[in-house]
């Protein structure tokens, strides 16, 4: 992959978060990193894993790879204000620095109850949020410009198609 000329159009890599997982074990195969070099190994970790985005994410953009990452979330209370942020399960650095590493954030659920829902919908949201760590940063194309930042997606659709069509080649 990292010497290029795939022919691949697309890479989904799930799941990030349990890259992590994995990423911590090598450095702290009990689980968690502990004692004096705690704050040493973290560092390590976040930067393999950042880097490791980043080298991805060039490869990706150099021959032309729609890429998607997968990644678990968590819920937080800030203090202060009350707010539940549900934010990307990553180490608190890189979870604050993924956001900016990516063209797009959504987040993907099934609204409401899916057994009552013939079609089985998924809701994938980009809309600003100060509860997520969503974001939406395209080039203004007609068609990308007036995409709904949140779109329900059918189980019979398909939707990745679809969704690259608009945002890479500007068809509706």
């Amino acid at each position: 992959f990292k010497k290029g000329g795939n022919q691949w159009r697309g890479l989904i890599w799930d799941n990030v978060s349990e890259l992590l997982q994995l990423c911590i074990k090598h450095y702290a195969p009990s689980g968690m990193p502990q004692g004096s070099d705690t704050l040493k190994v973290w560092g390590m970790i976040t930067a393999d894993m950042m880097e490791f985005v980043r080298d991805i994410r060039t490869y990706c953009t150099r021959d032309s790879i729609n890429l998607f990452m997968v990644l678990w979330e968590e819920r937080e209370k800030e203090a202060l204000t009350d707010l539940v942020r549900i934010k990307v399960l990553l180490t608190p650095k890189f979870g604050a620095a993924f956001p900016g590493m990516a063209t797009m954030v959504g987040r993907l659920t099934v609204p409401g109850d899916d057994r009552t829902n013939p079609d089985y919908v998924r809701l994938l949201d980009f809309a600003p949020d100060e509860r997520l760590d969503t974001k939406y940063r395209v080039a203004p194309a007609t068609a990308t410009a007036n995409m709904p930042l949140k779109l329900y997606i059918p189980a019979t659709s398909h939707f990745v198609v679809d969704y690259l069509n608009t945002v890479k080649h500007d068809i509706p």
